[in-house]
């Protein structure tokens, strides 16, 4: 979340998600090695047909799902070309800053076509973690990072102890979920739970998580990654057999969704509060402020903290489209898409809209030249899109 606010700085501008249509604390069965091929063109044809014929901008359904394979291709060759030669992923492909919780995003949208990268990466942030105590503390965190003297060289900072963890261990269960690999989650579950550990020492008794030590402030996004993160990682040791464990961070992520419903909604103002500090002072939305307001109400809907079909989920989806109507096409006005609101779409069911974004992101990015700001935040968010509509998410959450 503070990770953000520091993008929009520098940019003038925070995973993976799947709704959450499982009982609340049912731990997630992964069902690891799934059948089902990787998406094409022509599964993402089937899954859109039938979807409205236009897009609002005038294009005709068949022509934007034409720019389908076109556009993912664009974005996956994008996101291949920021890797670096130990599995590091950088913000983009001029390799210069390294950045865990965007770079955590990136591999979860790349493990269904690239899941030996995606290892690579997984190996690269463990062996990145600190293991000594930190400039804060902890131990389990990890720094941003950035080329410097001919090398990677740590900056000694990150963002947001809570959220780098909580995507990091969502990305491992995407690939587990695709590779099926359990000798792999084995061998390194020592180095998994200190990641989690972060996340547990940073819980306080309202269930809600500081976004990092001696930074009081609880984040509504970062909280939903955690949800996210730790019902991940349950569903992970429950799959390899580390039953205790999993009804462990199982709890830990009910305690997480209690305090976002509670203590985070203000029935009042029908919204989330998207911060609260340690002296109980709250951040209220503006409904008139793109972000950090608007776009952190839709993160309990991306990270299943809400089932689409909560009406709250509803209210708040639809008040973001009455107050902001043509945020599909924010490319025109802003610097980059803000593709996280595509993939919100697909998982309220509003494909057209999802559609919507992606074609503004690929005319965005094909027809002119891809803007500077680009960062791998908005590609994953993009390939996370495609993959939900065309129905090949990373990790999928059954109902049962």
């Amino acid at each position: 979340m503070a990770l953000l606010l520091s993008v929009i700085a520098f940019f003038t501008w925070q995973p993976w998600y799947i709704p959450n249509l499982l009982a609340k604390n049912s731990i997630v069965p992964l069902n690891a090695h799934s059948d089902s091929p990787p998406y094409t063109t022509r599964s993402l044809l089937l899954a859109l047909a039938g979807q409205a014929a236009h897009t609002r901008s005038g294009a005709s359904l068949d022509s934007v799902l034409q720019m389908g394979q076109s556009a993912i291709s664009l974005e996956e060759a994008w996101l291949l070309r920021s890797i670096g030669p130990d599995g590091e992923i950088f913000q983009n492909p001029d390799q210069k800053q390294i950045i865990p919780y965007f770079a955590n995003l990136s591999a979860l949208s790349l493990v269904n076509s690239s899941p030996a990268d995606v290892k690579d990466y997984i190996d690269w942030y463990l062996a990145h973690l600190n293991r000594k105590t930190d400039v804060w503390g902890f131990t389990g965190t990890i720094y941003d990072y950035q080329v410097a003297d001919g090398g990677i060289v740590s900056t000694d900072y990150y963002d947001s102890a809570d959220s780098y963890a909580a995507t990091f261990l969502s990305a491992v269960a995407a690939y587990y979920r695709v590779t099926g690999d359990k000798q792999f989650i084995r061998d390194r579950y020592a180095d998994l739970e200190l990641v989690a550990s972060v996340i547990i020492d940073l819980q306080n008794t309202d269930g809600l998580t500081w976004a990092k030590p001696r930074h009081y402030r609880k984040y509504l996004m970062d909280n939903a990654e955690v949800y996210r993160g730790l019902k991940d990682y349950a569903g992970i040791l429950d799959s390899v057999g580390i039953k205790q464990r999993a009804h462990y961070y199982l709890d830990a992520a009910g305690r997480v969704q209690e305090g976002i419903l509670t203590t985070l909604w203000d029935e009042e103002y029908q919204a989330f509060i998207w911060a609260l500090d340690n002296h109980g002072g709250k951040r209220l939305v503006n409904w008139g402020h793109w972000y950090p307001d608007v776009i952190s109400q839709v993160y309990p809907i991306v990270t299943g903290v809400l089932s689409p079909d909560d009406p709250r989920a509803i209210r708040i989806y639809d008040r973001v489209n009455q107050v902001f109507p043509d945020w599909p096409t924010f490319y025109k006005t802003e610097t980059l898409p803000w593709s996280v609101m595509g993939y919100t779409a697909f998982v309220m069911g509003d494909n057209r809209m999802a559609m919507e974004i992606l074609e503004a992101a690929y005319r965005m990015n094909q027809e002119a030249a891809r803007p500077k700001s680009w960062h791998a935040l908005e590609s994953a968010f993009l390939m996370l899109t495609y993959q939900g509509l065309a129905g090949h998410l990373p990790v999928k959450f059954l109902a049962e």
